[in-house]
């Protein structure tokens, strides 16, 4: 009895002096400033039920982070690349989850909107930043509610 109450005793205490898990910050440098981001909106760049700023965004960000490799002899058709996929990826399934989202309902546009702003402007900005840390944190994270809080972690300077 005694060595299950001194067990319990010590288990409890290193579970109490343990220190406190800190919360993970990124932080990169803004590039909302950029020409290339703030280029005004066309029909050419799509629809969103979020509306326009989020479609001109999403277009932006698209165009940032893929690219289109010429065919060659060896593969004769183009191949799209994609550079950072991880936070391509991500953004593309939280963009998608805003929308059906506000679709469905659940959320409000503009709220949806917002936060889908939010992502794409953190987006644009990692990808010009040294976002290896962001990248295996987002590696995990395979909910939208997860990558959300992914990004929610990011600090725009």
């Amino acid at each position: 009895m005694k060595r299950i109450i001194i067990f319990t005793l010590v288990s409890l205490l290193s579970y109490a002096l343990l220190p406190a898990q800190e919360k993970v910050q990124f932080t990169f440098r803004s590039h909302l400033n950029d020409e290339e981001y703030k280029k005004p909106y066309d029909q050419s760049m799509g629809s969103s039920i979020l509306g326009t700023e989020v479609a001109r965004k999403m277009y932006i960000v698209r165009n940032t982070f893929t690219y289109v490799e010429e065919p060659t002899p060896t593969s004769p058709t183009p191949k799209t690349i994609i550079r950072k996929p991880r936070i391509y990826n991500s953004v593309k399934k939280l963009v998608s989850y805003y929308e059906k989202m506000a679709k469905k309902g659940l959320m409000p546009v503009e709220q949806a909107a917002a936060n889908a702003t939010l992502v794409l402007d953190k987006a644009y900005s990692a990808f010009y930043g040294n976002s290896d840390n962001f990248e295996q944190f987002l590696k995990s994270a395979k909910k939208p509610e997860q990558i959300e809080e992914a990004f929610k972690a990011v600090i725009l300077e």
